[in-house]
């Protein structure tokens, strides 16, 4: 083989080299891109998750009778037949009534003191 053949086999070995290492690198960055891609489908699997559980948790809440009843009470205001509806005006609701002064009530005695009470102290 000559020198002129063994610069040409040397040449295409590079060449050949340069080639791979280009298809590496292209392949690497796809591969980054597609991580990233999975990643925000991953984050997106999550919150829909989240938002599914919440939305059973509200089902659950709202398919229940008692919901519905309050639902048509307080939002819609109707009664059942033969009920009488009474609006307490909020001045007169947030009173205390004359005779039940929080502060002249009775405090409860402690577990200690009744102990004692009952044992004659």
């Amino acid at each position: 083989m000559s020198i002129v053949g063994r610069r040409r086999l040397v040449y295409l070995v590079i060449l050949g080299s340069l080639l791979m290492a280009a298809n590496l690198i292209k392949d690497i960055v796809r591969l980054n891109r597609a991580d990233e891609r999975l990643a925000d489908a991953q984050a997106k699997l999550r919150s829909a998750q989240e938002e599914q559980t919440g939305l059973k948790r509200q089902l659950e809440i709202t398919g229940k009778d008692f919901w519905l009843e309050k639902q048509i009470r307080n939002v819609l205001k109707m009664a059942k037949p033969e009920e009488v509806i009474v609006v307490v005006p909020a001045e007169i609701a947030g009173a205390v009534p004359l005779g039940l002064n929080p502060a002249s009530q009775p405090k409860e005695k402690s577990n200690f003191s009744l102990w004692l009470e009952v044992f004659g102290f």
